[in-house]
């Protein structure tokens, strides 16, 4: 595999990922336009999501190697290409598992940081069934980092 096939990879899945953000965020916005009473403050944030869907479809998923020849995201290195010999299967499934898991660390921190200044500010009331699950999901995604290694061995068996 190239560095420019790998770039691309990654750049593809990266605006795989912002288009699902976008879409799960445009659906609530779209429905409280036409549920609710229609508005046009509430037409912005609507729009402003399907022009950033746009843009990111056209230049993460549509147009990747004008993106990596305009950051030169591909020079640099030692080699022109990755070599994947000396890792084996329980390796690549502890790299997943370690990719996933810093990914719903990071997902899980922003949502709990929120909730905690809500809950400071005093503006959540008495339901805390929405921390105490942040806070196993926390605990799950620092569990899958520390023991990745575990578990790979059991997913590869």
């Amino acid at each position: 595999m190239s560095k420019k096939d790998f770039f691309r990879i990654l750049l593809k899945a990266i605006g795989i990922n912002l288009i699902i953000g976008v879409i799960i965020g445009a659906v609530p916005i779209f429905f409280m336009l036409f549920v609710n009473e229609f508005a046009f403050a509430g037409l912005i944030p609507f729009v402003g999501l399907v022009i950033f869907g746009f843009v990111v479809h056209h230049f993460l998923i549509l147009k990747t190697d004008t993106l990596i020849n305009a950051f030169n995201l591909d020079s640099g290195f030692d080699d022109d290409t990755i070599n994947l010999v000396n890792f084996d299967f329980q390796k690549m499934v502890q790299l997943g598992l370690i990719i996933v898991g810093l990914y719903w660390l990071t997902t899980i921190v922003s949502e709990l940081l929120s909730l905690i200044q809500i809950l400071v500010q005093g503006l959540y009331g008495s339901s805390y069934v929405t921390i105490f699950t942040t806070l196993i999901q926390f605990g799950l995604a620092i569990g899958i980092l520390i023991k990745s290694k575990d578990l790979a061995k059991v997913i590869s068996k």
